[in-house]
């Protein structure tokens, strides 16, 4: 049986990894991607889900663009100390340039039509801040 999954992230390291695992499994059909900030900006997050997607061969998956910032609480610091400025521990400009646009209209969109798209249960896979999923 294959699973409908949707992950929402924040593409430094660990994060990067579950998106290959997720892209190049058969038990998987990845429909989408969506980011928000993490240890890094909301930029840095974007375009590291998207390079993996690439490396992956995975052009077809939607990335789209959610929350830059919490919803309440300021989020004074980044933790570039974790992953990197970056967030994959400066070695991001090794990986392929991403093969697709972002998709207009922002994360939430993305995950609302995915989810009344789909015939079958979709899974959200929230590894990143939840800010997206609130």
């Amino acid at each position: 049986m294959v699973t409908k999954l949707v992950i929402d992230t924040d593409p430094g390291v660990d994060d990067a990894f579950a998106i290959a695992l997720a892209a190049l499994s058969e038990d998987v059909e990845l429909l989408g991607v969506t980011t928000v900030f993490g240890n890094v900006g909301l930029d840095n997050t974007t375009r590291n889900a998207r390079r993996v997607l690439a490396l992956c061969k995975r052009g077809d998956v939607p990335v789209a663009e959610g929350a830059a910032r919490p919803l309440v609480h300021p989020h004074p610091h980044r933790a570039r100390y974790v992953h990197g400025v970056d967030g994959l521990s400066g070695r991001s400009a090794a990986l392929p340039e991403p093969e697709r646009p972002v998709e207009r209209g922002g994360a939430v969109r993305l995950l609302a039509r995915l989810l009344e798209d789909s015939d079958d249960p979709v899974t959200i896979v929230p590894v990143g801040p939840l800010t997206n999923i609130a």
